[in-house]
């Protein structure tokens, strides 16, 4: 394409043809006939003059000496330069990858399968673009089984997905993002990670960027495929067995996939990171929790005590304690009396996943084509928590274990009373998916118009299952006067000993109070989009524009089954949600060359796009782009955007009417220091309480939030070093109205200044008791940043070096008024108590692909840079401490036979065994799991063969 505009020659090149082609990079000074036997070497492609200054590439390579020598009149005016390239993600209009104005990053299917990943999420764990907030199984408390993607360290509701170029739809649970775990590698042609807003090429939530999953549409013959993998020390065993065949021709073309993927999961006992909770020997803090097997509990006269049975360790001997229901068999509790809860922990989850997707395309005459696709997927994942923890004093509806109870020794009203049953098993939660994309285009070109028209249905429904909860109201019952609760056979009632030694409760009292909730959810999009691309022949110009429309409905709906109880403890209390909107959007894009009146061989482009957004929920949206791209020499392109991005509010965020979950916080009330200091804390709180209760809810008032995005980069191919190109691009991206409920920010600045009274219920004791943390426009965003990519290939079919790095300059986010606007850049904020998560200035992927003979060698570097964070040290006062970088390496060996279509690849991941850094305010595992892989050094194997 570039060959084409340099040198005004109309280059044609049919679609499918580049979809294949590998041609050879050129650089330097060179006649239009030795440039394209260099592009076309070693392909299966050949160039042929079809008129006085056009060119086609062509199948069926004919001999270089016997082509006739090419006549192009270089005095004529020409009129069109006729270049087609690929739909490329970013644009309606078609382009090549360095022809892209903004910065965009292309995984292939080849460097997919060097990576031995076999699901995104492991992908895209170390892409350096990837930072913040992103989800995948490895987050087991406060995961849902999901795997979600987070661009620029913003919210992964601020990245759009694509899925052949069409928005993916979200997950069943009434998500706002969407779940990439239904995607299979083995059907994915190519993954594109679009670097800049493109709210007006693709609408709503395109702020970040867009990740457009290519899948594969084109196959002939039949290929299977098998992993297997495992870590050094023989745990979280992963399988995968993929299938395609397909068949094409002149006209048509079919493909079918199918793969089975299955992981096995890890406890955070299983690694020495992980194991404990209590992080004081590594310098963090302990998070151990104050319900514990062994039953504590708070007099009116303001004793604390707990069974003197209870160890001064962690450790748990089931049956050695005979029951206790004695007034002297308490004492005093200590700052030890604390219960490890990781011990019973699932740190990552198993999980499965099957996926069937197929594709056809039959091409009706020479203007004509039909082209469809369906994808299927089913997955599975399995998540263990602890047993369900009793806080009598911090539910929703506080319990009081009365005096008059049958097992009550002290005969007081005790209002706090806490206790782990043990008795009861680890809760389990189990997350089930299945998703259904389809989608049938009709495709007509004639000579330089195209009309494409699409029309689709995505859906996702999901289930969730959690076990061995607790039913609140029956539990004050049990806990109640015995004359309202006077047994199973009287009144249905069963009175519970929670003063008893540890598994020592009764089973029918289990019984009576233990309780499983389920919910069901999904999310449907369905319409259809129409769009005309054309080129135009003006004053020697030749001008591309696109213009279309997009026509959808979503529909979101969650029901959660609380068993008929008010509230069960153990567990989130979501609200239900239900709503259906539409949306009608129209588009368009301009690319102009502006080059006429330049020196030869210099480049000066412009690209305009616009996208107007109509919904009667919702505020509607203008969103316009400019990009231009120029240059002044041949191997140095600069580019620059700018572009207005939005994100409309999700259902849920506008319809839930509250949710009601424990979330992990720090009080400031809890340190002595700051009591009558700050002028929120009048009393001195619980500082062993580090979770607290809070209630979410939405509101038909929020308006989208707005960005504006700002990118100016530089592209080179030097011609001292022929086959190098080195791009820098730097970014801006300002985020106005931001959707954002903040638990901690809210209980800080009550603390600080009492601001946000009627947000924070505290008890007599100073204890926090609820947090109310609505969804509002607060607060902005600001983050700037740069991407570096390098790729150098000194010859052809030798080694080929990259390195992609992505560098955070600054991320600022301002919660509200109150709120001080820190610099977040190189910090980490567990998104469990409502931070941003990890935000490393520096994080680089690097590597070299190395071919000899039958054998391919690969091997890569990941780095994640040092940050700091905030934490509460030994001491109870906030401290900050650095998180060190973290680095690991993978090599990979592959064999393919000349003869026979057979391969084997053997990899190591993890080469030396590094376990991620210590992070002493991470609320899970003392690591981060959505930024680094607690795994290890982990061992795989793939063998597939091709017909």
């Amino acid at each position: 394409m570039e060959l084409g505009s340099q040198t005004s020659t109309n280059i044609l090149i049919v679609d499918r043809i580049t979809d294949n082609i590998q041609i050879t990079q050129l650089s330097g000074l060179h006649s239009t006939r030795a440039a394209l036997d260099t592009l076309l070497k070693n392909s299966d492609y050949q160039y042929k003059q079809v008129g006085q200054q056009s060119i086609a590439i062509i199948r069926n390579k004919i001999p270089a000496q016997a082509r006739a020598p090419l006549e192009l009149n270089r005095s004529s005016t020409i009129e069109t330069i006729e270049v087609l390239g690929h739909w490329m993600t970013g644009s309606h209009i078609r382009k090549t990858q360095n022809n892209a104005i903004a910065p965009i990053d292309i995984i292939t299917a080849e460097q997919l399968a060097r990576s031995g990943t076999q699901s995104l999420a492991e992908l895209l764990k170390f892409t350096p673009s990837v930072s913040g907030n992103s989800t995948s199984t490895a987050v087991s408390n406060g995961g849902d089984g999901t795997t979600k993607v987070a661009l620029r360290g913003l919210p992964a509701n601020n990245t759009l997905v694509l899925v052949n170029g069409h928005r993916a739809v979200f997950d069943g649970l009434a998500g706002d993002s969407v779940d990439l775990n239904t995607m299979a590698p083995i059907a994915i042609q190519s993954l594109d990670i679009y670097k800049d807003g493109a709210s007006a090429i693709y609408g709503s939530d395109a702020i970040a960027g867009v990740i457009n999953i290519h899948m594969l549409e084109r196959y002939n013959g039949v290929k299977l495929e098998h992993y297997n993998g495992i870590t050094s020390k023989g745990d979280t065993h992963t399988k995968s067995t993929n299938g395609l065949i397909g068949k094409t021709s002149d006209t048509h073309s079919a493909l079918l996939a199918l793969s089975y993927y299955r992981q096995d999961g890890l406890f955070s006992r299983d690694r020495v990171l992980s194991a404990s909770a209590d992080g004081r020997a590594q310098g963090g803090q302990d998070k151990r929790t104050s319900a514990s097997p062994y039953t504590s509990l708070t007099l009116p006269d303001g004793q604390n005590l707990i069974l003197n049975t209870a160890p001064p360790a962690d450790s748990i001997t089931p049956n050695t304690h005979p029951a206790r229901n004695s007034v002297n068999d308490y004492r005093p509790t200590t700052t030890e009396d604390l219960f490890n809860f990781r011990e019973q922990t699932s740190t990552i989850s198993p999980s499965s996943r099957l996926s069937l997707y197929g594709n056809a395309q039959h091409s009706l005459n020479d203007h004509l084509t039909v082209q469809s696709f369906a994808l299927f997927s089913q997955t599975k994942a399995a998540i263990t928590l602890a047993p369900t923890p009793i806080y009598t004093a911090f539910l929703p509806e506080p319990i009081t274990v009365s005096q008059s109870n049958i097992y009550n020794p002290f005969n007081l009203d005790i209002t706090d009373l806490r206790r782990r049953l043990i008795e009861l098993e680890p809760r389990t939660q189990i997350n089930k998916a299945n998703s259904l994309y389809t989608n049938i285009g009709f495709q007509y070109h004639v000579g330089q118009q195209t009309i494409k028209t699409h029309f689709f249905w995505n859906t996702t429904q999901a289930q969730e299952h959690r076990n061995n909860l607790i039913d609140a109201h029956r539990l004050r019952q049990a806990l109640g006067p015995s004359s309202q609760c006077l047994g199973q056979n009287i009144d249905g009632c069963t009175p519970l000993n929670l003063f008893t030694s540890p598994q020592t409760i009764p089973q029918e009292q289990l019984a009576f109070i233990k309780t499983a909730e389920s919910a069901k959810g999904e999310s449907h999009i369905y319409g259809f989009n129409a769009q005309l691309n054309k080129r135009l022949d003006w004053q020697a110009k030749s001008i591309d524009y696109a213009i279309g429309m997009n026509a959808r409905k979503e529909r979101s709906e969650f029901s959660p089954n609380h068993n008929n109880s008010p509230s069960t403890i153990g567990s989130v209390v979501k609200a239900p949600v239900k709503s259906t909107r539409s949306i009608l959007e129209m588009f368009s894009e301009l690319y102009i060359p502006l080059r006429d009146k330049l020196p030869k061989n210099t480049l000066f482009d412009i690209e305009l796009a616009a996208r107007y957004t109509y919904s009667r929920t919702t505020t509607n949206n203008l969103s316009p782009k400019i990009g231009l791209r120029f240059s002044l020499t041949p191997s140095v392109l600069m580019r620059a955007t700018y572009s207005r991005g939005f994100r409309t509010p999700s259902i849920r965020e506008l319809y839930t009417e509250g949710t009601l979950e424990y979330s992990a916080l720090n009080d400031p009330c809890a340190l002595t220091q700051n009591i009558n200091t700050y002028s929120g804390c009048i009393t001195q709180s619980d500082s062993s309480l580090n979770q607290f209760l809070v209630q979410y809810s939405g509101s038909t008032d929020l308006k989208p939030e707005v960005s504006s995005n700002y990118v100016l980069g530089l592209h080179a191919t030097p011609l001292a070093v022929p086959n190098l190109s080195f791009s820098i691009d730097a970014y801006t991206i300002n985020v106005v109205n931001v959707i954002h409920s903040s638990p901690q920010t809210i209980v800080d600045e009550n603390a600080r200044i009492g601001a946000f009274k009627d947000f924070v219920r505290r008890d007599s004791n100073g204890n926090i008791t609820l947090i109310n943390a609505p969804l509002i426009n607060i607060g902005d965003r600001q983050v700037t940043g740069a991407d570096i990519h390098l790729h150098y290939r000194p010859t052809r079919n030798t080694t080929q070096y990259t390195l992609n790095a992505s560098y955070l300059h600054s991320y600022r986010n301002h919660r509200n008024n109150h709120s001080i606007n820190n610099e977040l850049a190189g910090t980490f904020r567990d998104i469990a108590g409502s931070g941003d998560g990890a935000l490393p200035r520096w994080k680089i992927n690097a590597g070299f692909h190395f071919p000899f003979k039958n054998f391919i060698a690969n091997y890569a570097i990941n780095y994640i840079g040092a940050m700091s964070e905030h934490y509460r040290n030994t001491q109870g006062n906030t401290d900050t401490r650095r998180i060190s970088s973290w680095v690991t390496f993978d090599a990979q060996l592959r064999y393919a036979t000349s003869t026979h279509p057979f391969s084997i690849s053997l990899g190591i991941e993890n080469l030396l065994d590094r376990q991620p850094p210590f992070i002493a305010s991470a609320f899970n595992d003392n690591y981060d799991a959505r930024t680094y892989d607690l795994k290890g050094r982990y061992l795989y194997f793939t063998v597939g063969a091709e017909f």
